[in-house]
């Protein structure tokens, strides 16, 4: 499955701190290091590489730091992580150099994997920066498990002509003899 890496995640918590400073604020490896309890010469590395591939400008001196390089809205999630990920694949075979798969070429899988895989792609291509730094978690789901939401439910959200729901069933009248439960409509849930 896609897990980003430990540089991914320390990349996004970069651009997390650094977007609650002021505009004009120049941002120290040491200050970040410190408030998340982050490893200094591992970080250090991440935000060099963060200026190379354009993320963040930085200034040399006792002034110096780091600040964005634009502003998170024109940044994309996708644009975070591909730097520090060399494989972004739900699974190993959606990478025809790297799958060691035996069933690589006979998998009944690997299309609907594709298909997902790319959806995915979308998604983080998508997603800006500040909208990624701006999200909270879902309401819980009905048994309280937030880490089972169907991805058919936001698959669906996107679509943009959803099917109309189904239409409600009239409760039987008092001629249809004994019902089973509440007339449809005024149960609970």
């Amino acid at each position: 499955m896609l897990k980003v890496s430990r540089k991914t995640e320390y990349a996004l918590i970069v651009l997390q701190h650094i977007s609650q400073c002021a505009a004009d604020q120049r941002v120290q490896v040491t200050e970040i290091a410190e408030e998340h309890d982050l490893p200094r010469e591992l970080l250090a590395k991440v935000m060099q590489r963060m200026k190379r591939v354009g993320l963040l400008t930085s200034t040399k001196g006792v002034a110096g730091g780091y600040q964005l390089s634009r502003p998170l809205g024109e940044t994309r999630f996708i644009d975070v992580v591909r730097p520090f990920e060399d494989n972004l694949a739900l699974v190993e075979c959606m990478d025809d150099k790297a799958s060691r798969c035996q069933r690589h070429d006979c998998c009944s899988l690997r299309n609907p994997m594709m298909v997902l895989n790319g959806w995915l792609m979308r998604q983080f291509s998508q997603l800006t920066m500040d909208e990624f730094i701006r999200m909270r978690p879902p309401a819980p789901c009905p048994d309280d498990d937030v880490s089972r939401v169907p991805i058919a439910s936001l698959m669906m959200s996107r679509s943009p002509n959803p099917a109309p729901p189904p239409p409600v069933a009239a409760s039987p009248g008092p001629s249809a003899g004994p019902a089973e439960g509440p007339p449809l409509g005024t149960g609970t849930i």
